[in-house]
């Protein structure tokens, strides 16, 4: 038996100029959205919000957690290319300069443990698939929702788990959700 977990508790965060941004999200919360209007020195905005169980039930029994963060290389903008490994989502994104200038991404792996339970405990890594992307060009210079790269069905949103971006602003840039699943315990499955 699997349990979905879905993401609530959306947050947007204040505008930052692309050319020197650097974004983490809140403790316990991933980014799953982002918003970019013009070139470098055009702004960015994300959204974060915090992971629960879709079957509310779970939230009174398990504790959803947020571990191990890295950062990964740095990454030319013009040509990047970034996927999560499984079982991670991004919770940060630094860039600095133009198109020829960095990208580095922090990632989290999440883990599931009962409530209660010791951090050690806290073994039980999700599932997550790259099932679902949204394909914009940044150099729109429009604030409108639907320039938003996010992915939500039925007022719930996906973690970001990936980002490609190809050439200057007017290139095409690829943002990839997930959807998080974890398998229960045995002793859950039997109940």
């Amino acid at each position: 038996m699997y349990a979905e977990i879905i993401v609530r508790e959306v947050k947007t965060s204040p505008n930052f100029k692309e050319n020197d941004s650097n974004f983490i999200c809140d403790s316990g919360m991933v980014i799953i959205g982002r918003h970019h209007s013009g070139d470098e020195k055009g702004y960015t905005q994300y959204k974060q919000g915090k992971l629960e169980f879709k079957n509310k039930n779970y939230n009174e029994i398990y504790e959803i957690c947020l571990y191990d963060s890295t950062v990964s290389e740095k990454i030319k903008e013009a040509s990047s290319k970034f996927y999560c490994k499984p079982g991670q989502v991004i919770i940060g994104r630094n860039h600095n300069g133009d198109e020829n200038g960095n990208t580095q991404y922090t990632t989290a792996k999440v883990k599931i443990k009962m409530k209660g339970s010791a951090n050690e405990d806290c073994n039980t890594c999700v599932y997550t698939s790259f099932e679902d992307n949204v394909m914009l060009k940044e150099s729109q210079k429009n604030t409108g929702s639907n320039l938003w790269a996010e992915k939500c069905v039925d007022d719930c949103y996906y973690p970001m788990v990936g980002r490609e971006h190809n050439g200057d602003e007017n290139g095409n840039t690829r943002t990839w959700f997930s959807k998080l699943i974890f398998e229960l315990p045995d002793y859950q499955k039997n109940k």
